[in-house]
């Protein structure tokens, strides 16, 4: 349940309840992930900083000397995917041993449809830059998994970012459709252009298209550099616990429905919230930017 604030409005309080009852039946089956992890095997660790040179993100390849870290890099615009290093209004650059995502003014903004159409990954006025990768771990009965990101977001940033944890393969890399059900736990940040009750840094727990979980996260200058930190772990036989960091100190736990095997999506778009839980698409004034010192994944005896 939303945590923070605790006036969250009564309308809103409804619709969301109503959404994790509908969404219940993205679950995976509880039984079935235990088996898997029961006989799964992680990777011993993966680490991405980022050191490759003032690079573009090559699409679909990761660039480390040929490696898969990264698996996906896709930008949506006017309803389309494109290969990076620039989208209809966004941008995926390695520069300066950083990752950078970035969500650019677009001019055609205005002629653009907001409603989504079923066989296209978004709404034509949704613009995001995206990577997703570091697949294949998940937590088993002897291991947990510990993520950690070191992120920068630029100041007065409108849309949304951050870092998430979802089950793998949940994007068809191709065309950026969602093929699996969305199942993800994460950091996020709605900027400035989202509803004041529901802006600002946030833990979370997502289900199809429903937060299941949600913590606001005060007091925290998201525009200098922290380390975020989740440890993904079993709770029982039937569910998960994900406890959350901020620069090592522990700012929150939730429990939730099991997935796995997961893998990290980076982004950042033009979405905001308002009343009622209204979604909506705004155009950037010039350019939001969430930029990426390092990713680290480590499985924990």
């Amino acid at each position: 349940m939303y945590k923070d604030p605790a006036h969250l409005p009564l309308l809103d309080r409804i619709i969301l309840g109503l959404a994790r009852l509908y969404y219940r039946k993205d679950r995976a089956d509880p039984t079935l992930i235990r088996q898997l992890a029961n006989r799964h095997e992680n990777p011993s660790g993966l680490f991405d900083d980022f050191l490759e040179g003032d690079t573009i993100l090559p699409f679909r390849q990761g660039f480390k000397n040929g490696s898969t870290l990264w698996d996906i890099a896709l930008i949506n615009g006017s309803s389309r995917v494109y290969p990076p290093p620039h989208g209809e209004a966004g941008d995926i650059l390695v520069q300066d041993s950083l990752l950078k995502l970035r969500v650019r003014n677009d001019p055609k903004f205005g002629e653009k449809s907001s409603k989504w159409r079923k066989g296209f990954p978004a709404a034509e006025r949704y613009n995001n830059a995206y990577v997703v990768g570091l697949g294949g771990f998940m937590p088993t009965p002897t291991q947990a998994i510990r993520i950690e990101c070191r992120m920068k977001i630029s100041r007065g940033f409108h849309g949304s970012t951050g870092i998430w944890v979802q089950q793998q393969n949940t994007f068809d890399p191709h065309t950026g459709i969602m093929d699996n059900p969305f199942r993800s736990f994460g950091f996020s940040y709605l900027g400035e252009s989202s509803d004041h009750y529901l802006r600002g840094l946030a833990i979370e727990t997502v289900l199809g298209l429903s937060v299941q979980n949600k913590q606001i996260i005060p007091h925290v200058d998201v525009t200098e550099w922290h380390t975020y930190g989740m440890r993904w772990s079993w709770n029982d036989s039937k569910t998960q616990r994900i406890v959350f960091f901020l620069d090592g100190r522990e700012v929150g736990m939730f429990i939730m429905h099991p997935f796995g095997p997961g893998e990290i999506q980076l982004w950042a778009d033009n979405y905001q919230i308002g009343r009622g839980l209204k979604i909506g698409y705004l155009n950037v004034p010039e350019v939001d930017e969430t930029c990426y010192d390092w990713v680290r994944i480590t499985p924990l005896s």
